[in-house]
């Protein structure tokens, strides 16, 4: 909503449901979008409107993206209090989710992954599947997330369903970078909700994230940062490798993925023998969190703990960064 819709919060007033039911079935879109609203608005305040439940799941049957999104989000507030009406919203999921809009696909299958409700997890699994398999690379990525969501709702369906596979299939064979660092994030989701590490990545997936890391977001970076964290490296080639790529983004501009680098490097600086390579990289863990301690409070405070804890192997590299230290932690 923009603000000139805030006079949809005013108070409301006696037999004003019986009016926007009235709105809610006409055939006119502005009226429809503008009787959506004022019901948004009365659901936000905390208004019990859940018994216009049939009549805004028959606004789903628009083209109006804007109209559909209002429509989604009251889908997701009332689905689970009313799981018998929610069924009737299904047919147009799975509709939506093969419409020609990527926009409106994504959404679709977004809104299901969100509703939280067993009766329809069943019959999100086909357009899931679908959807996963995209042309459109926006509509993969939400995909994949929705994997784990649906996971969270109904493990047993996501296993026997073969979503595990498909999401491993796109580690390997996705070209998208925030596909692929989505589909990290959701196998990361599904490990700490199974409480075990669902898939071991092999030297292929390895080499594939440390190519793809620089065109993820930020916080993909991190997602892939923590899973190549966890790689046990066979080769001392392996560990060369990450070494040398990870350590590019330490000089990144966010302080979560610097953190990440750092505790990747850490890990795999652990046995490896080229020790020109061991003191370039110690000494570029050194700068980078020295340069975080000028940083926002809170993240000084993770990195001095960071830092406290790599004293006993890191003194002599931090030894000419402790001038630099003193004047930039401010207490």
């Amino acid at each position: 909503m923009v603000s000139g819709d805030t006079r949809f919060f005013q108070s409301q007033r006696k037999g004003e449901i019986a009016e926007w039911r009235d709105e809610l079935q006409r055939t006119d879109l502005e009226t429809q979008k503008l009787a959506v609203k004022k019901v948004i608005a009365a659901m936000t305040v905390g208004k019990d409107v859940s018994g216009l439940f049939p009549e805004m799941v028959q606004c789903m049957q628009t083209t109006n993206l804007e109209l559909k999104k209002l429509v989604y989000l009251y889908l997701i507030n009332y689905a689970k209090s009313r799981p018998e009406l929610a069924i009737l919203a299904v047919n147009t999921f799975i509709k939506d989710s093969q419409d020609t809009n990527p926009l409106v696909r994504a959404l679709a299958v977004r809104t299901m992954g969100c509703i939280r409700v067993h009766r329809i997890t069943e019959y999100l699994c086909d357009p899931l599947q679908c959807t996963l398999k995209d042309s459109d690379p926006y509509v993969r990525k939400t995909a994949v997330l929705c994997v784990a969501k649906l996971f969270s709702i109904d493990a047993e369906l996501v296993e026997s369903r073969g979503f595990l596979d498909s999401l491993c299939d796109i580690l390997r064979t996705e070209s998208n970078a925030i596909v692929v660092s989505n589909a990290v994030a959701a196998l990361s989701e599904i490990s700490h909700v199974a409480s075990k590490d669902i898939v071991a990545f092999d030297v292929t997936i390895l080499h594939k994230l440390l190519n793809i890391l620089t065109d993820c977001t930020e916080w993909g970076q991190v997602y892939v940062l923590d899973a190549i964290a966890k790689f046990q490296c066979s080769t001392p080639d392996d560990k060369k490798a990450i070494l040398e790529q990870v350590g590019a983004h330490l000089q990144h501009s966010n302080g979560a993925v610097v953190l990440a680098s750092v505790n990747v490097l850490l890990v795999h600086l652990k046995g490896y023998d080229g020790s020109t390579l061991q003191h370039t990289v110690k000494s570029q863990i050194a700068s980078s969190l020295v340069t975080l301690l000028g940083t926002e409070k809170e993240i000084q405070f993770v990195t001095l703990e960071k830092l406290q804890s790599l004293l006993p192997d890191f003194s002599n590299v931090l030894q000419k960064h402790l001038q630099v230290t003193r004047s930039t932690v401010i207490i």
